[in-house]
């Protein structure tokens, strides 16, 4: 599992996870939102996450701090590591605003034809801009406790990765790209 605040860049982390370990990655908001930016009910998300978890091996990207999220505590019984992206809030807020104008811009297409717009992302009481600074809070005090062992039971099987600096995440996934040590052959079917 792949976690961090909002343009922290998990998701391109987790990407070039798992292009140089050859597995799926799956994406929370490309499960979870809809079209429209509608958002699936949360009743429907233990379903949808069952599906999207049931391989041998994957990659996710999204949030996991609050085990009470629908979905949330499959993902983390089903993991074996959560990575955590944990830069600090200037990094953080400065590549998210940047990452929504490129976005903005370019109309890049988010999923399900989902795209960022001016309004939405800057002049909304619903901007991820907004979001992204304060949920920012909230999750670094949850994976904090998480990382230092002051964790619900839930959370203990897991390898526990902490990268603080776009450096190390540099460096971290040159180190998984050029291992030979991991093989997805050696992944039981």
């Amino acid at each position: 599992m792949v976690v961090g605040g909002s343009g922290c860049g998990k998701s391109r982390v987790a990407q070039r996870l798992a292009e140089s370990l050859r597995l799926p990655c799956i994406s929370k908001d490309a499960l979870i939102w809809k079209a429209g930016w509608m958002l699936t009910p949360r009743s429907e998300w233990p379903s949808l996450f069952e599906a999207a978890t049931d391989g041998p091996a994957w990659i996710y990207d999204g949030n996991v701090s609050g085990i009470d999220d629908p979905g949330a505590a499959l993902v983390v019984a089903r993991a074996d590591t959560i990575l955590w992206i944990d830069l600090p809030r200037w990094r953080v807020m400065t590549q998210l605003a940047l990452r929504t104008f490129r976005r903005v811009c370019t109309g890049e297409e988010l999923w399900h034809g989902n795209r960022e717009s001016w309004r939405g992302s800057f002049l909304s009481r619903d901007s991820v801009i907004l979001w992204g600074w304060s949920s920012y809070p909230g999750l670094y005090q949850s994976y904090s406790r998480i990382f230092a062992e002051e964790v619900n039971p839930g959370f203990r099987h897991l390898v526990r990765i902490r990268l603080r600096s776009r450096r190390e995440i540099v460096a971290w996934l040159a180190d998984i790209k050029n291992s030979r040590t991991f093989q997805t052959d050696d992944i039981p079917s």
